[in-house]
């Protein structure tokens, strides 16, 4: 599933006194996929960009891993086929006391290790496997060079009332607050589902 920023924009011409982006008198094209992206990234942060990777092999003694490119966060870790535990430091420290220097078969592993960056898996591998992860990413900026999101058209439904919300709270002759105001309201539903549904409990 996914659809089209630049769609999405041509179907609001009409909302902004517009017939393209030539005529758009008190915004542009720039500014509306602006908007667009940062609400991606804001829903992003409910977990609705979930992924699957493979590109991060585990190797034999070393236990802290870069996260994957545009992680947001990662929610499940499968090593040799094993489903690792979450952990934090305080429960692996209160497990041995010697556990930044155990080893043996992966089971559990640490999120956000030392910051956003890096994950520590727990014991420190032996050897090298395949290491699966399930994370929620950020997808790549919409712009009008990438205009594709990849989810489905009723995100697309909240992007339109996201972009409108914006221009017609921007300062000038076509500001309209109590339409940005209402939209708000409207586009705070979605998000209340987006999170009900991909959100973390």
């Amino acid at each position: 599933m996914s659809f089209s920023v630049a769609d999405l924009i041509t179907a609001l011409y009409p909302e902004l006194n517009a017939t393209s982006s030539a005529d758009l008198c008190f915004w542009d094209s720039d500014a509306l996929y602006a908007w667009a992206a940062e609400s991606v990234r804001k829903a992003a942060l409910t977990g609705m960009f979930a992924d699957h990777d493979t590109t991060i092999p585990l190797a034999g003694a070393t236990s802290v891993y870069n996260n994957p490119v545009n992680h947001n966060e990662l929610l499940r870790l499968v090593a040799a086929g094993a489903l690792l535990r979450r952990a934090t430091a305080a429960e692996l420290a209160a497990y041995s006391d010697t556990w930044e220097a155990d080893s043996g078969p992966p089971a559990r592993w640490i999120a956000d290790y030392r910051g956003h960056d890096l994950f520590y898996v727990y014991p420190t591998p032996t050897a090298g496997a395949a290491l699966e992860v399930v994370l929620s990413r950020f997808p790549a900026d919409v712009m009008a060079t990438s205009p594709t999101v990849a989810a489905p058209q009723t995100f697309g439904d909240y992007l339109s009332t996201r972009m409108i919300a914006e221009a017609r709270r921007q300062d000038g002759d076509g500001a309209m607050p109590e339409v940005a105001d209402a939209l708000d309201q409207e586009a705070a539903v979605y998000e209340q589902l987006f999170d009900a549904f991909w959100g973390q409990p």
